[in-house]
């Protein structure tokens, strides 16, 4: 059982919603000092940190370093033919959070080269609007779609081009002008294209957001009135947090999950373009949070009613959905534990606060049934404890780079953390791709630990940066090795919300992810800076991010030797002060552990495999060659 050791001062920190609604910062975070969390599904997992994934090419600039308030939006388009097109958050200044000419950048590589080289002149699609949040889908007509929010009126905004077409050729549509919808997503198939997202319950900054779903039959020409999906009314999410969901599209069906703070994770399908819904929840919290107002300024959340404020275990609102090619549903997201407390550190709020200390990412699947994963209550609001049940189907968390079975950052002061908090869980911001093969791919950011990803000058403390991470679902239900893609643009670099293109060709992906200096987000935290932000795009492979090409780890200063490799029968491991060696399979498992040096592999079948030596100044990984 690996522990995470958090070296935290406990606080509550409250944070003022912007006049622009924007910018979601409902929460106070809540953590108390030296808690460990327990962690007891990934400690067989195989993490690769050096490897061959390429560095990545500089292909837009913003300074609004806040691309999702939650889930990330699909904002990368492999077309299949060599062709990528892509879409941000763009504004270039400094007068935040008001970012008065923010907009949708895009650009578009040609199968040889970027459109906009210039990571200062990309195309921005709507340029005589202040918008945000965008989208994008290839419609049924051949060209690209992009929705976005407009927050100096009303309704979605739509603007449409061919595929990769130079030049202001963008049509630009009201999607719906009636009603004021916020932080859109968007998929498509065929002529349909489907857009979620939420609306205010109050028109005010006073009350949550209410999701709806919308639809156009004629590729976003026209569109439908707004819905609500059974199920999804006041009486189960009272206030659901934007950007808080995720949709995909594949022939006629149709896969919409919604990741609540307080209320039920669940996911809709329909397998009629939207036509009809079955409701299906994967964590089930108890019916007496459903419909709960978390923000109320004069709520307590008291399940059991014993005068104690408790504490509920769900998701940290980041998530991700896909439909395989079988037509089935699959699920990944964020975990939190979330306290609300009755105060009201703005007008209008509750004080709600989260615990970031909390570490993984839960999978989920239509062949699991309902109300797989129970979500927890927590009499005493300060006790982080073991998981629940639900720890058993983490496939995804923070690395322990070094070994030591801990994961341990700075140990910073008061009222600061460790690393950005971004309102997420440790280990988020999962975005879901497949292949042909049925093959599902999973992208996310983590915290890195260790001073080699460390900025000791960061504000307003030593932080530790957030790296992206790839792992791989077989078709026999098994999730390979996880591989860091982003450590080749730099280790001393923020790498969040990084977005998979849902196309996979055979094994290799296509990437793009926010990079900066900068641990955290200036529009989140406070005392963060405002800073380049630069979107970094790459394809690769995921044998090239599961390779290790170097015995070195992150300390750089370890002397192993490993003979003979290739080998028959045994390997010898020449090294210093030896602790213990592990081999795995390419598929991560482990199928030696011992404390010797000689290492007998003559019943292991033919074939690739990893070693791990741990030593007391790191761990070496090594591609070891059975023959």
């Amino acid at each position: 059982m690996r522990k995470i050791l958090l070296l935290f001062v406990s606080f509550a920190l409250a944070f003022s919603a912007s006049a622009q609604k924007d910018v979601i910062t409902k929460k106070a975070l809540k953590m108390k000092a030296y808690k460990t969390h327990e962690k007891s599904r990934l400690d067989d997992a195989v993490y690769y940190l050096d490897n061959e994934v390429p560095a990545g090419e500089m292909v837009g600039l913003s300074n609004y370093d806040l691309q999702t308030n939650s889930s990330v939006a699909k904002r990368i388009i492999n077309h299949g033919d060599g062709t990528v097109s892509l879409d941000f958050i763009q504004y270039q200044g400094v007068t935040m959070p008001a970012a008065p000419d923010r907009g949708t950048g895009y650009n578009f590589y040609d199968g040889s080269s970027w459109q906009y080289t210039s990571v200062s002149g990309n195309e921005r699609v709507d340029p005589a609007q202040r918008t945000g949040w965008p989208t994008l889908v290839v419609t049924g007509d051949g060209k690209e779609l992009v929705l976005s929010h407009i927050r100096t009126g009303n309704g979605l905004y739509g603007a449409s081009q061919t595929i990769g077409a130079t030049g202001s050729n963008w049509t630009i549509q009201n999607a719906d002008a009636a009603e004021e919808i916020a932080w859109p997503r968007s998929a498509a198939s065929g002529d349909n294209v489907y857009a979620i997202g939420v609306v205010d319950r109050d028109a005010s900054l006073n009350g949550g957001y209410l999701p709806i779903f919308m639809r156009s039959t004629d590729n976003g020409a026209t569109w439908g009135g707004l819905e609500t999906l059974p199920g999804a009314g006041t009486e189960f999410y009272y206030g659901l947090s934007g950007d808080s969901y995720a949709i995909d599209a594949s022939g006629d069906n149709v896969a919409i999950a919604y990741f609540a703070s307080f209320g039920d994770i669940a996911v809709w399908k329909s397998i009629d373009n939207g036509e009809n819904w079955t409701k299906t929840i994967i964590m089930d919290v108890p019916s007496e949070v459903d419909g709960y107002d978390p923000y109320s300024a004069t709520a307590v959340l008291d399940v059991d009613n014993d005068g104690v404020m408790d504490s509920l275990f769900t998701s940290d609102n980041c998530g991700d959905v896909i439909i395989d090619n079988d037509g089935k549903v699959h699920v990944v997201f964020g975990i939190m534990k979330h306290l609300d407390a009755a105060g009201a550190p703005a007008p209008g709020y509750g004080a709600t606060s989260y615990f970031p200390g909390y570490d993984g990412l839960i999978y989920w699947n239509e062949d699991m049934g309902a109300a797989t994963h129970p979500g927890g209550v927590y009499s005493d609001s300060y006790v982080v404890g073991e998981l629940p049940a639900a720890a058993d189907v983490v496939i995804a968390d923070s690395p322990d780079l070094n070994g030591d079975g801990e994961l341990t950052y700075a140990e910073v002061g008061a009222q600061e953390f460790a690393f950005g908090t971004y309102g997420t869980g440790m280990t988020s911001f999962p975005s879901l791709g497949i292949n042909e093969d049925n093959e599902i791919f999973l992208v996310y950011s983590t915290v890195m630990e260790t001073a080699a990803f460390w900025k000791q000058n960061a504000n307003p403390n030593s932080q530790s940066y957030r790296h992206s991470w790839i792992t791989k679902r077989a078709t026999d239900g098994t999730w390979g090795p996880h591989g860091c893609i982003t450590k080749s643009d730099g280790s001393l670099a923020e790498n969040v919300f990084t977005v998979l293109a849902r196309k996979v060709d055979g094994e290799t992906c296509y990437v793009f992810t926010q990079w900066d200096d900068e641990p955290g987000c200036s529009l989140k935290d406070v005392g963060d800076p405002i800073t380049d932000n630069y979107m970094v795009y790459k394809s690769f492979t995921y044998t090239q991010a599961i390779t290790a090409v170097s015995v070195e780890n992150i300390n750089n200063n370890i002397s192993i030797k490993v003979f003979p490799n290739p080998t028959s029968d045994f390997l010898r491991i020449s090294a210093k002060d030896v602790s213990k060696v592990e081999l795995y399979n390419i598929l991560g498992s482990k199928v030696i552990s011992t404390n010797t040096t000689t290492v007998n592999l003559k019943e292991l079948t033919n074939g690739v495999y990893i070693l791990k030596v741990y030593t007391p100044a790191g761990i070496v990984t090594k591609k070891i060659q059975k023959m």
